[in-house]
């Protein structure tokens, strides 16, 4: 399978929900892909490098992969049937790969805490990403939102109204309400 590899530039409310959004900037595209609520915190979290008092489910699981002593080389987004992305977290312990199923949204948070790369491949990019020039890129993101990183922008304004208030709400009670990016 051919990949290519992407970065997290942020994530994005709409319409349809949360998205993470990946940029793929050799190529320029971006890929957005829709993710739940709780998802979206753990990795807006990890893009902006705060802590809470006790672990998060994915800091649990980067711990428990260093804890029996497993380095995770990779996640790929592999596939995209009827709508849904599938992804893999490769990991090697005790000299032997091992491919573990997963959504791609905890894939990226735990990719994201253990600073591995993150690859798509290359006919999800084909049939979902969106073309977008490099030096354009910021910009051309930031057309829906006012910048990186935003969750339920108030630029926004298909964004609804009722799901922006309570993902504020989780930001409020989690301390994570000041602006974003």
């Amino acid at each position: 399978m051919r990949t290519v590899e992407v970065t997290v530039w942020g994530i994005i409310g709409s319409l349809q929900g949360h998205s993470v959004i990946l940029a793929d900037r050799e190529h320029e595209r971006v890929l957005p892909i829709v993710i739940g609520i709780p998802e979206a915190l753990a990795i807006h979290s990890e893009l902006e490098s705060r802590r809470f008092a006790r672990p998060m489910t994915h800091d649990l699981i980067a711990q428990s992969f260093a804890a029996v002593g497993a380095e995770v080389e990779s996640i790929v987004i592999t596939d995209l049937q009827d709508g849904t992305f599938f992804a893999r977290i490769h990991a090697r312990v005790n000299g032997r790969r091992h491919s573990i199923d997963s959504r791609p949204s905890d894939a990226l948070a735990v990719a994201l805490r253990v600073g591995a790369p993150i690859y798509v491949s290359e006919a999800v990019m084909l049939e979902a990403a969106h073309e977008a020039a490099p030096d354009r890129l910021e910009e051309t993101l930031s057309e829906e939102v006012t910048e990186p990183h935003v969750i339920g922008s108030d630029g926004d304004p298909e964004a609804p109204h009722e799901e922006v208030e309570k993902f504020r709400d989780i930001l409020r009670a989690a301390g994570l309400d000041e602006p974003m990016g």
